[in-house]
């Protein structure tokens, strides 16, 4: 792989990274607002686990399960549990009064949206 292949696979990084992080922070918002009653996430929650989910997550999406698993069907399940099942446990720790339940719909509506926009982005 060449300088500016290299160069390429960053740039495609940051940008998914910035996609997802954009993407998960305005559904779990939007999701605060219009399920007030069920959830009750502060802005500054919101913001944090929109950030932080991403950031623990694609890193090792991008870097370490794609060369393991190659970019098939495999990769796509595995990676795709991964990051559901580690933003859950992010949400539930980050937002103090969420039950847990609540975090699985979260981090599956979030990655749900998330990837079908990726798909089409990428």
């Amino acid at each position: 792989m060449g300088f500016f292949d290299n160069n390429y696979l960053i740039f495609q990084f940051i940008l998914a990274l910035f996609i997802t992080i954009t993407i998960e922070t305005i559904v779990v918002f939007t999701l605060s607002k219009v399920f007030k009653k069920y959830f009750n996430i502060s802005l500054k929650d919101v913001l944090f686990t929109g950030f932080i989910t991403s950031f623990a997550t694609l890193p090792y999406l991008w870097f370490v399960l794609s060369p393991l698993f190659g970019n098939g069907l495999n990769f796509i399940i595995i990676g795709e549990l991964f990051a559901f099942i580690v933003e859950i446990f992010i949400y539930y720790f980050v937002i103090k009064n969420i039950k847990f339940h609540k975090c699985i719909m979260l981090s599956f509506v979030a990655n749900l949206i998330s990837f079908v926009i990726g798909l089409l982005v990428f």
